[in-house]
């Protein structure tokens, strides 16, 4: 299985997601790790703003995003 992990959404979130996915991953050797694919865009609208009303939606990136990992494998997606 092909983990998709969607990032930046906070400062140093995917990156973070990602290091405790491996730390909390039981395995004998280093190569039966999952397969990981983590996609980060900074640029992302603020999704508290948004709540708040006081910007854009992240929605279309979000799903842009969730496009980006399917096609490159992923079968379970994070948002970190």
């Amino acid at each position: 299985m092909t983990i998709g992990i969607i990032g930046g959404l906070g400062h140093r979130a995917g990156a973070a997601f990602y290091q405790e996915l491996i730390a909390r991953t039981s395995v004998a050797e280093e190569r039966r790790h999952l397969p990981v694919v983590l996609v980060s865009d900074p640029a992302l609208p603020d999704r508290i703003a948004h709540l708040d009303g006081r910007g854009p939606s992240p929605l279309p990136g979000l799903t842009a995003m969730v496009r980006r990992l399917e096609v490159a494998g992923a079968q379970l997606i994070c948002i970190a």
